[in-house]
């Protein structure tokens, strides 16, 4: 197996061990609701909005609408060398681009 290919895996890993540690976060607040962004749509970062939307709405609340929604993008370079089998070597470069997205929850207060 190639080391190029064992590089891409342990990137590619770490940066969705690292995206999981974050949890919810406001976006945007009124008087009458918001909007809670969170990395990804897991267990432990929906129980984080709910006590996010509760602290904001002390008489409940309702969710409007989720989405995923897109934050940008991260473009990665990798430039690296394969033998061929004449014993020679072949350069390449790849380049790849992924858009970034988190799940946002758009909320509203209920009212007494």
């Amino acid at each position: 197996m190639s080391v190029r290919p064992l590089l891409l895996l342990l990137l590619t890993l770490s940066v969705f061990a690292a995206g999981g540690c974050n949890s919810a976060r406001y976006v945007y607040l009124d008087g009458t609701g918001g909007v809670i962004a969170m990395p990804y749509n897991t267990e432990g970062n929906r129980a984080e909005a709910t006590k996010l939307m509760r602290a904001h709405c002390p008489n409940g609340f309702e969710i409007v609408r989720e989405q995923e929604v897109a934050i940008g993008s991260t473009t990665t370079t990798s430039t690296g060398t394969e033998p061929t089998q004449s014993g020679g070597v072949v350069a390449g470069t790849t380049i790849s681009t992924r858009t970034d997205t988190e799940w946002q929850i758009v909320f509203r207060c209920r009212a007494r």
